[in-house]
């Protein structure tokens, strides 16, 4: 849950809990008033498919399409949410409806599945594709979450808003 103490793992978390810091002594000087948004994989279209930082389900359908194979780190029952791109946008339309709150952080996450799943999902668009199980490289354990699975109730509760892509 939002009210959950953080415990980052890796740099690009350190720099986000940094962020909700620092608009914390922005708002208290300037009076800005801010919401936060914690956010799970998002995938869709317009995705960024090159590069680093592009998200597990971008690295997997990248993966899929170069290379013809996924590398799956650790087993296929573990579960990860996702979050389709159209509604993480309608998320933040729904933001306008949030009255001041003393808590302005939300989860908005997606619906959870097992990487098998997500695997089953890509073979049907990219047939042919080879899955290969490896140890985890030690700079990924040390970061890896494990399974993951935001709760957004507390936006539910407050908007109404759910995610509508199953």
């Amino acid at each position: 849950v939002e009210s959950d103490s953080q415990q980052p793992l890796d740099i690009q978390a350190v720099h986000k809990t940094i962020l909700e810091h620092y608009h914390d002594v922005y708002n208290k000087f300037f009076g800005l008033d801010f919401l936060y948004f914690r956010l799970t994989n998002t995938y869709g279209p317009g995705q960024r498919m090159r590069g680093s930082g592009i998200g597990f389900v971008g690295e997997m359908i990248r993966d899929s399409l170069d290379k013809g194979e996924v590398i799956i780190y650790g087993s296929l029952d573990r579960v990860k949410d996702i979050v389709y791109v159209d509604d993480l946008v309608d998320a933040l339309l729904y933001a306008g409806m949030i009255k001041k709150n003393s808590s302005p952080v939300f989860n908005v996450g997606g619906r959870p599945h097992q990487v098998g799943e997500l695997i089953e999902c890509i073979k049907k668009k990219i047939p042919g594709i080879n899955v290969k199980f490896q140890s985890f490289p030690e700079h990924i354990k040390k970061i890896d979450a494990g399974d993951a699975v935001l709760d957004s109730k507390k936006l539910l509760l407050e908007t109404g808003w759910s995610p509508g892509t199953s």
